[in-house]
């Protein structure tokens, strides 16, 4: 025990545990999330599926793989999310003309026209989160998680 008759391996003050940057960071991306999905609604996306399609949109790696290291994803859960959008006629997932061991994901013309109408929703929303955190804000807080997510290593 230390002089004040705690455990040096437990926490001493509240803010020791409200302060902890994993649960404040995953606190903040649910509700986030829930506030885009909110947003997206009219276009019948939800964010995932509005962030696979935009960074397929704007040329990101198409392979399962390239995407997945691009958002930061496991592979298996971007497959699985990849699946449901081919399902829904949104991309085509066909193995790379490259690499057959590689899966190529593509936009369809219905998954263009879907992020086309998403697009605005999302723009909205991202202003509103903007303007919530001040000018330079949603940068800053990127630039921050990003430097978090790379020590945590």
């Amino acid at each position: 025990m230390n002089p004040m008759g705690t455990q040096p391996d437990q926490p001493t003050h509240l803010s020791d545990v409200t302060l902890c940057a994993c649960s404040n960071l995953r606190a903040a991306a649910r509700s986030l999330t829930r506030a885009y999905d909110r947003a997206l609604e009219p276009s019948g996306l939800r964010l995932n599926q509005f962030t696979i399609l935009s960074v397929l949109g704007v040329g990101a790696p198409n392979t399962i793989s390239g995407l997945a290291q691009t958002l930061g994803m496991e592979q298996t859960t971007l497959t699985r999310n990849a699946q449901l959008l081919e399902r829904d006629g949104l991309l085509s997932i066909e193995p790379d003309a490259d690499d057959s061991r590689a899966r190529r994901m593509d936009l369809t013309a219905e998954g263009k026209r879907r992020l086309k109408r998403a697009m605005p929703l999302w723009r909205a929303m991202q202003a509103r989160v903007d303007g919530a955190v001040g000018e330079g804000g949603v940068v800053a807080l990127v630039d921050s998680a990003r430097r978090a997510w790379s020590a945590a290593g």
